[in-house]
């Protein structure tokens, strides 16, 4: 008598195993050995996921109302399909009875119970994560991070765009930090920064960019000075003078735009030391250490009351503040900054 069951086997080279199966007739089977099955195992477990993530909502609707009828209308199917739904869940969590019926309707299993709190918690954490993408696609949710030169530091287009971007992107926190002009583009060009608000004049096509302002600079003067009070300043009254200057790195236009237009005129000034910002400029203005630069915004600023500015009857010189972002980046995202950034704008 030969008994039921496998009783012969053959290892094959690609690692399956043949094996008869009974006592009567030649049946044969392939059966994969654990090795050349992981995939395929793999799969069938990402497959009985999806399968139970499907099945949850309509477990919750018949487990919140414990009526089969009651939750098939609030669903908008057949009875019957929402009954093999239940059943096709049982099967899949490995026969496990969720419901246990009675004569007015249903109610939970000890297993229903515990599934059912768990069920709501992964439905929720769905919900959020997809409301999260979308949010995210439009520029709502997340991180954006934006950097401002020091050469704007005290600019009211700075603080004004920033304030738009928080209330066109409730839902996302800016991070706004102050950054040299150097690393701002090639933060913007490694996609470390969404966008760069900076003073620029040439710009590599690798960017885009829009106009926010164009401001005038005027010259800093501490209030003492001999030409604080005179009727007009020439840059021959300034050929003496001890200047404070932009650096390259902190602010490549504003330095670059103003040494060009200064050699236009024939003048090279006496630069005794740089400055990284406009805001330290005048600080240093107002120490008496050397006159500079600034832009028309400090004028306004209660921080500096010792700091005249004062126009230069041979000189005209303004910077463009600008937005700037990356050319390929066509996101939603960018593409809203942009627009909110053009509903603030000051054209020049």
């Amino acid at each position: 008598m030969i008994a039921d069951g496998p009783v012969w086997k053959r290892q094959f080279a690609n690692g399956a195993i043949a094996v008869r199966e009974g006592s009567r007739g030649e049946r044969y089977r392939a059966i994969p050995s654990p090795q050349s099955s992981r995939p395929e195992a793999e799969k069938m477990k990402t497959n009985l996921e999806v399968a139970i993530l499907r099945q949850l909502p309509y477990f919750v609707a018949v487990a919140e109302e414990l009526n089969f009828q009651r939750a098939s209308e609030r669903l908008a199917i057949a009875q019957s399909a929402l009954s093999r739904r239940i059943r096709d869940l049982e099967r899949d969590l490995g026969e496990v009875p969720l419901f246990v019926r009675h004569a007015r309707g249903v109610r939970l299993t000890a297993s229903g119970e515990v599934l059912l709190e768990d069920a709501k918690a992964i439905l929720g954490q769905v919900d959020k994560a997809a409301t999260r993408a979308q949010q995210a696609r439009i520029g709502e949710q997340g991180v954006m991070r934006i950097a401002y030169s020091p050469g704007a530091i005290l600019s009211p287009s700075v603080s004004d765009m920033l304030k738009a971007f928080d209330g066109a992107f409730p839902g996302s926190r800016i991070e706004a930090s102050l950054t040299p002009v150097e690393q701002i583009l090639s933060g913007v060009r490694d996609r470390s920064f969404l966008a760069g608000l900076l003073y620029i004049d040439d710009e590599d096509p690798v960017f885009s960019s829009m106009t926010i302002a164009q401001e005038e600079f005027f010259l800093a003067l501490p209030a003492s000075h001999r030409l604080a009070g005179a009727d007009s300043i020439w840059l021959a009254d300034l050929l003496d003078e001890d200047f404070i200057w932009y650096p390259k790195s902190h602010a490549t236009a504003i330095r670059r735009q103003l040494e060009r237009t200064l050699e236009e005129r024939g003048v090279s000034l006496r630069v005794v030391m740089e400055s990284p910002s406009a805001e330290a400029t005048m600080g240093l203005v107002s120490s008496g250490l050397g006159l500079g630069f600034a832009p028309a915004s400090t004028h306004w600023s209660p921080a500096f009351p010792g700091v005249v500015l004062r126009r230069i009857d041979d000189l005209e010189f303004s910077a463009r503040m600008k937005l700037l972002w990356l050319a390929a980046d066509a996101s939603p995202v960018t593409r809203k900054l942009a627009e909110t950034a053009a509903t603030v704008s000051v054209q020049p």
